[in-house]
């Protein structure tokens, strides 16, 4: 059982119909995608377990017919890294070792790690060897997610080399990967196969370590059951921690709030099961439309108008208080105001129920990912923190500290959520709508004072058109470091540097090579490529004083309305996962104007995304909605696309 899953009171499907040879040990090694091999597993039709890295192998080996050891963080050639029982290595069972458990098992048996010329984060082709059994059912080039600094240099003996490509460095130099190793019933990658949206060879390199490594036989079953299961259990969890108290649920339209609150309303008496949908000023406009959607699915769901309180909001930290909500600029400060008054809202409508504090819950749709983001690890570790989601700020987790949280589906992803969704008979357009955020377009805002550019170095600038230079990109693009910045990950960490945007042609492949290139070359200063979908008089800009006020707050909704209308007329729904739009303070023309970032994405886990360009739709959606936005708002200079998948860029910006 995984940490949330434990904590919570949440199991697997544990039947008979899998006994415990074909079930699958992974030591986790910290890494934000510990969880995917377990959904994966699962997927294929083999139960698994998260245990911490360091158990001893001689308390587990009988009860597993497999063993994976996850990435992670870390470094493996530190002076005490974190490593596995030794006798791991000596197992006559088979063994994986992904991206960090390629570096231990590397270390472990005599071979070599060292820091590369650069990182690797993202999709990279790589080169591998259909004659062993791992890649038996792979083309000979893999697209596969990298995401870690170190690599082996050197294989432990009679290791074989089974994938390897070179990876340059903008200064010139190149340096070979070792992306695949193997001796016997040892295996491992440095990427990772477990995440299928950026490795799509990723199940059958899985599907075949298991059957023809291992020797396990899967169950065509498993994944059916393992959904009923969570359906039974996630709502005796709920009952459980509920007990005989009331129950307050947020509901936005989004898929997880919904599931949520329709598990809770099975086993909560009806007059203790109160639901709320909040207008907190950062809501698209459907207000009416989320609301009837949600009473034709049988939600009794009661409106509530908290734009002021949202507005006038504030927070103290560390004796100094921060606010009103409209006057921030800082992105972590925003989201932990809206967290706090989230969680204080919980207090006011308790006070209005004439009900104490303590005799009233909180239900949220908290997922996996959130959890993630936000550093608290599904397996036996904590990861990085990526970012602070709102509802696990320090309000949220002294809620679930006291025992007045109850978070159903924080252990599990968005694709697990659907598969719910889908079982308990909700209609498409619930199932598969797409996710607003609850702090809405508070984080789709970038507000920054006047005086607020980032100047970047000199030398940053020159790197950039080195590496345009060097790549072959200048011959079509024109590239320009925008003074804003915005959250990226990499390595399993947070980034909090700036755009490019591009200029030229529409040569999407072109543009797909310079999203991975400038990237990887300035991964110190830059996370993300955009590209400008509409012309503007000048490629210079002025900065526009931009808060949480009702202005921009129209304004970004004007085009968020536009772009969906769109969105649903071209039947795009199911080709996209998400499509955030994104206000920027920046003017290409007429000053006290901005711009917009189209983010669209297709994601099945979102800890990692692809970025939906005119490889994966027709581009006119692109260039028509950017001209109708331009035509309809025109307090908007300019349109951009976002270009980059995830990793390097967050799919919300701040």
């Amino acid at each position: 059982m995984n940490e949330v899953g434990a904590e919570q009171g949440v199991a697997e499907f544990t039947g008979e119909v899998i006994g415990p040879p074909n079930r699958v040990a992974i030591l986790d090694a910290g890494a934000q995608y510990v969880d995917l091999i377990r959904r994966a597993c699962v997927r294929l039709g083999y139960p698994a377990d998260i245990v911490p890295l360091d158990t001893l192998l001689a308390d587990i080996e009988a009860d597993y017919g497999a063993f994976i050891v996850s990435g992670g963080p870390g470094n493996s050639h530190a002076e005490g890294a974190a490593m596995p029982d030794p006798s791991l290595w000596e197992t006559d069972k088979a063994v994986m070792g992904i991206c960090y458990g390629q570096h231990a098992m590397a270390m472990a048996l005599g071979g070599n790690v060292e820091p590369g010329i650069a990182r690797e984060d993202g999709s990279v082709k790589t080169t591998v060897d259909v004659t062993h059994p791992l890649f038996s059912r792979t083309k000979n080039e893999v697209d596969a997610l990298f995401t870690h600094g170190d690599f082996v240099t050197e294989v432990p003996p009679d290791f074989a080399v089974i994938g390897e490509h070179t990876m340059s460095h903008r200064d010139g130099s190149e340096q070979r990967v070792i992306s695949a190793m193997a001796r016997g019933n040892l295996v491992a990658t440095q990427f990772h196969p477990e995440v299928f949206d950026e490795t799509p060879q990723g199940y059958d390199i899985l599907q075949t370590f298991f059957a023809d490594i291992a020797g396990l036989e899967p169950s065509t079953e498993l994944l059916n059951l393992q959904t009923e299961a969570d359906i039974a259990l996630r709502k005796q969890l709920i009952a459980e921690k509920a007990g005989d108290r009331h129950v307050i649920c947020f509901a936005s339209g989004g898929i997880d709030s919904t599931v949520s609150t329709l598990l809770a309303q099975e086993v909560i008496e009806p007059d203790k099961l109160h639901v709320y949908y909040f207008d907190n000023g950062f809501m698209r406009d459907e207000d009416d439309d989320v609301i009837d959607m949600l009473t034709s699915v049988g939600i009794n769901i009661t409106k509530i108008d908290a734009t002021e309180v949202f507005a006038d909001a504030t927070i103290t930290i560390d004796g100094v208080e921060h606010g009103p909500l409209t006057n921030i600029t800082n992105p972590s400060i925003k989201r932990k105001i809206i967290g706090k008054t989230f969680a204080d809202y919980k207090d006011v409508i308790a006070a209005q129920l004439d009900l104490s504090t303590d005799e009233v819950m909180l239900l949220q749709g908290t997922n996996a990912a959130d959890r993630i983001e936000s550093g608290f690890s599904t397996g036996g570790q904590h990861t990085a923190q990526i970012v602070e989601h709102h509802n696990q700020v320090a309000e949220i987790k002294a809620l679930e500290e006291a025992g007045l949280l109850i978070e159903p589906l924080a252990d599990i992803h968005k694709d697990e959520i659907r598969r719910i969704a889908e079982h308990l008979g909700l209609p498409e357009e619930i199932a598969w709508r797409h996710p607003f955020p609850g702090p809405g377009n508070a984080i789709r805002i970038l507000c920054a004072r006047n005086g607020d550019y980032i100047t970047p170095d000199q030398s940053v600038k020159e790197n950039l058109q080195l590496l345009m230079a060097a790549s072959g990109l200048d011959d079509a693009f024109s590239a320009q470091l925008l003074p804003v910045r915005s959250g990226g990950v990499g390595g399993d960490a947070r980034s909090y540097i700036m755009p490019v945007a591009l200029r030229g042609p529409a040569d999407w492949r072109e543009l797909e090579k310079a999203a991975k290139i400038l990237p990887e070359g300035m991964r110190d200063d830059v996370s993300r490529v955009v590209y400008a979908l509409t012309d503007t008089p000048t490629a210079s800009f002025t900065l526009t004083e931009t808060f949480l006020r009702s202005n921009e707050r129209r304004q970004l909704r004007h085009v968020d309305r536009i772009v969906f209308e769109e969105i649903r007329a071209r039947g795009l729904i199911r080709e996209m996962s998400q499509c955030p739009i994104v206000l920027l303070p920046l003017s290409f023309g007429e000053e006290g104007q901005r711009s917009i970032v189209l983010r669209p994405v297709k994601t099945s886990t979102y800890l990692t995304a692809r970025a939906v360009t005119g490889l994966h739709i027709n581009d006119n959606f692109f260039f028509e909605t950017a001209q109708r936005i331009r035509s309809e708002v025109p307090t908007i200079s300019q349109v951009f696309l976002e270009i980059t998948g995830k990793p390097p860029g967050r799919t919300e910006w701040e």
